[in-house]
């Protein structure tokens, strides 16, 4: 059995697993109930910096968005009316700065589908130049989705 569709396309536009310090790339697993999506982007995050996670990324891990509960799923819009200046720049990258016009697309299917019951996005910077954002999704079957984007 292979990964769902929406997957599928978020991964063609944004990159397979990997780890590496500037890129992105898309994970996909299945939490249990009781698991925490937050505590699971944060593992996303830090196995795809691999050997470069320091205490500064550490530090800097922080959610600076949360969908609520009965809000209009629409995670490009979302994404563009980040409060933090930088994490709009970041999210600008994300959306527009990608020569793939799936990209908003893609970023729909996996985001904005009625079963996604949690939406979190979470913002990381080392202090150093290296910043990004995790979005991470989790639907009702357990199914959750990260895109990591980290940018120098």
């Amino acid at each position: 059995m292979g990964l769902p569709g929406y997957v599928t396309g978020l991964t063609a536009v944004y990159g397979e697993p990997t780890q590496k310090l500037v890129g992105n790339a898309v994970f996909h697993t299945v939490l249990k109930p009781k698991d925490n999506l937050n505590d699971a982007a944060l593992g996303k995050c830090k196995f795809f910096l691999g050997k470069w996670w320091t205490e500064d990324f550490q530090k800097s891990w922080k959610l600076i968005y949360k969908r609520p509960v009965n809000a209009t799923r629409k995670i490009v819009s979302e994404l563009e009316s980040l409060s933090n200046t930088h994490a709009q720049d970041i999210a600008y990258l994300i959306t527009d700065n990608i020569d793939n016009p799936a990209a908003k697309p893609a970023l729909a299917a996996a985001y904005d589908d009625p079963s996604t019951i949690d939406l979190t996005i979470h913002m990381v910077d080392n202090g150093e130049g290296i910043s990004g954002l995790v979005i991470a999704g989790r639907r009702t079957n357990g199914e959750a989705t990260f895109l990591v984007f980290l940018t120098d």
